[in-house]
């Protein structure tokens, strides 16, 4: 008898996405640290976060912009401020975005959600990042997959 050759293709390694709720707590401590901020500041834009609401978006703008000008992130009143600033010269956002805002922040800004020392953290940093790590490599599988599942035409180059 014959013998026939098996190739065998390797497994590819899947993991979950990134829940809303993991999401939510990763940004929470992102905009309260200094340090996991800055960590991430530059490899992620208003774009990403926009990928997960037009609140998230104008938050990371926000606080991005404030972080840019004084090299410290905002309290909870200023981010406040300066969407509500924003919301009355243009029409960016849907009530029920904004009352989803408004309790994210609640929730990034209460201290029995994260501890006090949520903003000095060296495990809350690093859980912020790996986080952020991760969200951003699915930004990328899934712009990759949206590129290459086009049939009309080939890829010539990826994201």
């Amino acid at each position: 008898m014959k013998k026939t050759k098996t190739t065998f293709k390797p497994k590819v390694e899947r993991r979950d996405t990134t829940s809303p709720e993991k999401f939510q707590e990763m940004l929470a401590i992102l905009i309260r640290n200094q340090e996991a901020f800055e960590a991430v500041k530059e490899a992620v834009t208003v774009k990403d976060m926009l990928a997960a609401g037009q609140g998230f978006g104008l938050l990371w703008k926000v606080v991005s912009k404030f972080h840019k000008k004084y090299g410290e992130l905002p309290t909870h009143s200023i981010i406040t401020s300066e969407i509500e600033d924003i919301r009355q010269n243009n029409d960016v956002l849907q009530e029920e975005e904004i009352d989803e805002l408004n309790d994210f922040l609640e929730f990034a800004f209460d201290p029995l959600s994260h501890g006090k020392k949520v903003t000095k953290s060296a495990v809350h940093r690093d859980m912020a990042i790996d986080s952020c790590r991760a969200y951003m490599e699915e930004r990328l599988a899934l712009e990759a997959q949206s590129t290459l599942h086009d049939t009309r035409t080939v890829v010539a180059e990826l994201p």
